[in-house]
């Protein structure tokens, strides 16, 4: 079996799995590295959420209709005592 039959996503994972085992767990410093940049990756593409986001709402208008988009604060929180619990 070769690498192309398995696809990217299994080569990604054997390669992490690589550097978690010989980097973080073996001391290898490049496969550390490896290691690193791959986390790196992984977390940047979280922050920056590539793609599309999920339609939440849809609705369809007539000529002349309309709808407003409003964000409502959340409510103030009462500040927290350090002292005893009211009764």
């Amino acid at each position: 079996m070769s690498w192309r039959s398995l696809g990217p996503a299994a080569v990604k994972q054997t390669v992490r799995t690589n550097a978690l085992r010989r980097g973080l767990l073996g001391g290898s410093r490049p496969w550390l590295a490896v290691f690193a940049v791959l986390q790196i990756v992984k977390w940047s593409n979280k922050v920056t959420k590539r793609g599309e986001a999920p339609i939440k709402f849809r609705q369809a208008l007539r000529p002349g209709q309309s709808f407003v988009i409003t964000h409502l604060e959340a409510p103030a929180k009462a500040p927290k005592s350090k002292g005893a619990s009211p009764a």
